[in-house]
């Protein structure tokens, strides 16, 4: 199982610091969630906050053993084992949401322009595949094999044991309210937890459905790396889940920050 969470255990097994990530070539492009202290407010009960549990996450399904985001890379991660599936999401100019790293088409497909500039017969005629390569451009197995973008209820329905890290991309117009309703819809609330760097659409998701589990915004996150010792006793975090990048700007996963995290109720979620 090529490139999944395990290179990111050692993080919460006792490290100081996360060995360094492999090179593309030969990783799914993944993360892992480290389930943390005991007790987690409200969402105590959530399924991705289960105490003393490391989740192996398929990021974007698993992106360099698959086409990322595509039915057969979510079914390819469920198979080899993955916890968790994360996912991307935009939406169409019909209002159709999709799953799709990228504001383009461009890099992942046959096409180009704007997801939220086409409607969805046209986005679903794309070779969502045909840009993907295992060998650095040598061969394109999945090429003109009927790889298609898929809708966020279709990965949903395919997989509703799985558990989700849904990510909103797209800022505008707003799509928070269309995402929430598919997870109500598919029964997958205590499956899924809401994140995006974009500190006013996790406001937006926390207002509209305030049972619903999101991640620390970019802001907050910034937040928990600065806190100091002295201010721990008094800080309530916004939410008991965090994920960030093992290093980032000269911000470092350390030992230290899980520890800290750990301290004030808060998850981890390293990649």
């Amino acid at each position: 199982m090529r490139g999944f969470s395990f290179l990111l255990i050692p993080i919460v097994s006792g490290c100081s610091r996360a060995p360094a990530a492999p090179e593309p070539a030969s990783t799914a492009d993944s993360g892992a969630f480290d389930s943390g202290p005991e007790g987690a407010g409200p969402f105590s009960g959530h399924t991705l906050l289960e105490p003393g549990r490391v989740y192996n996450t398929a990021h974007r399904g698993g992106a360099a053993l698959w086409p990322e985001h595509s039915l057969l890379a979510f079914q390819g991660a469920s198979d080899v084992g993955a916890d968790v599936l994360e996912v991307d999401i935009h939406a169409t100019e019909d209002g159709r949401i999709v799953v799709i790293h990228d504001a383009t088409v461009d890099r992942t497909t046959d096409g180009t322009g704007a997801v939220k500039a086409m409607d969805f017969d046209t986005l679903r005629a794309l070779d969502a595949a045909y840009r993907f390569s295992p060998d650095g451009g040598q061969t394109h197995p999945h090429r003109g094999q009927g790889v298609q973008v898929p809708t966020l209820e279709e990965v949903l329905t395919a997989h509703p044991e799985a558990l989700f890290n849904i990510e909103i991309k797209q800022q505008s117009p707003s799509i928070v309210a269309e995402t929430v309703a598919l997870i109500e819809a598919a029964g997958l609330e205590d499956q899924v937890v809401l994140s995006s760097f974009h500190d006013h659409v996790t406001r937006e998701v926390r207002a509209s459905a305030p049972s619903m589990l999101t991640a620390l915004g970019t802001i907050e996150g910034m937040d928990l790396y600065s806190l100091q010792p002295d201010n721990e006793a008094a800080y309530a975090p916004p939410s008991p889940f965090f994920a960030a990048p093992v290093e980032y700007a000269g911000l470092e996963m350390t030992r230290e920050l899980i520890d800290k995290a750990h301290r004030v109720g808060v998850r981890v979620h390293a990649w």
